[in-house]
Order: structure tokens, then C-alpha cells, then sequence
């Protein structure tokens, strides 16, 4: 997409354990670099390279999967210095028109998704003085000429020395940045706005998502229209879905894995003693919260 509408491109895509190392071996002249899964989600799939000890291991093992018969094919790009992470929201329709939505800027940790927050009139004036939006409708119009219409969401970056990076990642899927904007249309209407995030979370007993409403509620935390700040849970079955898969396979009480996505609505309130009333909730209904 980038080299298609001429915008400076240092991504090349391997297709074999020799090419890896030899092209890798001259990016690693400059500094370190990303291998990322073409398919990778919310930041699984990247390695970051540092050392040509790391890049020796990592061919060496593509290498002993090749002889098995499997396939080399990997995004390499230099690892960018960031300021900050955002991303634009827009629509494409049936018939090809763009629809731009929202700019959320983004709260990512080792190259993964953990909350999204309005983007600020500085940034947006930026994007307008780069002419970014420009970029956006370019883009819908490929992906249009490729053959999809829907939403879409484009990750992107502003780099410490100014420099803007349009297009770092296309999700052609609702993403969690537009769950957050429309959640956001709600709150305006109660004259309060929120930031999304969500909690990693280990648990074995039986517990519901009742469980939890009534806790939060019971602490006073839980979102309500009339106190204009609090915890409103936006998800239940990414908490609950491997417990379900588990039982469906006989098996009981295991130790699995979910997320819960919410809302941290501000209001008058105090942010932190929300985000540590939330844990005090979830460690007394026995959820753990993974690192």
C-alpha cells in the first residue's frame, strides 16, 4: 500500500531463511529491526532484532523448518524511535465513498494493544497540516479497488523527529479504536467522556459476569448515567470464551485465560482509585491479573 501511493516505504517482505539473514545483516547496520507475522493481531507475530546473535538463532531455526517442508514469509522494517501510536477510524460504503470516523492515539506496550483515548487538537492539526487525511482516502480507494468495503481502522506513527508514518498497519475490521469512539457518542450525551482499556486475566472457579456487575456495583464502581463516572464493562464472552471452550471438552476448574475490555469513564472521579477499586473486585471473585 505505501509503495502503491508513493509514500517512503522501508518494510521488504523475505521469503526464505538466507534472505532473512542477509537483508537483516544490513538493517542491523543502521539499528534494530522488526520481523512481523503478515498476519500477526494486536502485536503478536513482531520480533524485535537487537543483535546479530538474536538474527542467527532465529534464521537458524527458520532453517531447520524449511528442510521440513515449511514456507519463509516475513515483513522485515527497521524499528522506528516513536513519540506516539494513533490510529484513524473511517468507513468505506458499497459504493466506494469514504466516511472518516475518529482519531484515537493509542496506549500499546511490547507492540501490543492496551487502550485507546481521544486524540488531541495538537495531533489533530498536525494530521491536517500533513495533509494525513489525504493518505486516508487513498487508501479506502485501494482497498475499495481490491475489493472490500466496511470499516477499517489504520495504525499509524508520529516518530520523535517529527516525522509522520501514515500507514503501519490496515485492519480491515471494526477495531477497538471504533468500539471506543462509539462508546464515546454515548458519553457525550452525558456531557462525560472515557478511555478503553482492558485486563489480561487467569481464573479456574466458577464465576459469572453477574458476579462481577454486581461487585462493581456493590463498590460503587460500576458505571451509571446518574454518577457520571465509574467501570462500563464493554465485553463478557472474551473474559468467559476459553472456560466455555474447556467445559465443552469435559474439562473443569482449569486455569484459563480471558480479557476484559471497559471503559474508565473519568467524570469528576479519581482515575487511579477506580483502576484499584477494579482490582480489589476482581482479586475478591479469585480472577488474577496476568502481567
Amino acid at each position: 500500500m505505501n509503495r502503491r501511493l508513493g509514500l517512503q516505504c522501508d518494510s521488504q517482505t523475505v521469503y526464505s531463511h538466507e534472505e532473512l539473514l542477509s537483508s537483516g545483516l544490513a538493517l542491523l547496520k543502521h539499528g534494530p529491526f522488526l520481523i512481523k507475522d503478515e498476519f500477526g493481531v494486536s502485536g503478536k507475530g513482531n520480533l524485535l532484532i537487537e543483535s546479530e546473535a538474536i538474527l542467527q538463532r532465529v534464521t537458524s531455526y527458520l532453517a531447520d523448518q524449511c528442510r521440513k517442508g515449511r514456507t519463509v514469509r516475513f515483513i522485515i522494517e527497521p524499528f522506528l524511535l516513536k513519540e506516539l501510536d494513533f490510529s484513524c477510524q473511517f468507513h468505506i460504503d458499497p459504493d466506494g465513498t469514504y466516511r472518516h470516523i475518529s482519531v484515537q492515539q493509542l496506549v500499546n506496550h511490547n507492540f501490543a494493544y492496551q487502550g485507546s483515548y481521544t486524540a488531541d487538537d495538537r495531533l489533530l492539526h498536525m494530521l491536517h497540516e500533513a495533509e494525513y487525511f489525504d493518505v486516508m482516502k487513498l487508501a479506502a480507494r485501494e482497498l475499495y479497488q481490491s475489493g472490500y468495503h466496511g470499516d477499517v481502522c489504520v495504525d499509524s506513527m508520529l516518530l520523535r523527529d517529527g516525522r509522520i508514518v501514515p500507514i503501519v498497519e490496515v485492519n480491515a475490521r471494526r477495531s477497538m479504536s471504533l468500539i471506543k469512539h462509539y462508546v464515546d457518542r454515548y458519553l457525550e450525551k452525558r456531557d462525560t467522556a472515557g478511555s478503553m482499556t482492558h485486563a489480561t486475566l487467569q481464573f479456574a472457579g466458577d464465576v459469572s459476569f453477574d458476579q462481577l456487575l454486581e461487585s462493581l456495583d456493590r463498590e460503587g464502581v460500576l458505571y451509571k448515567p446518574n454518577q457520571g463516572f465509574g467501570i462500563l464493562p464493554l465485553s463478557a464472552n472474551t473474559l468467559f470464551i476459553n472456560k466455555v471452550v474447556s467445559e465443552c471438552k469435559g474439562i473443569r476448574n482449569k486455569q484459563v485465560k480471558g480479557r476484559l475490555y471497559y471503559s474508565l469513564i473519568e467524570g469528576t472521579g479519581d482515575n487511579e482509585r477506580l483502576s484499584a477499586k477494579l482490582k480489589e473486585v476482581l482479586l475478591s471473585l479469585s480472577f488474577k491479573i496476568a502481567r
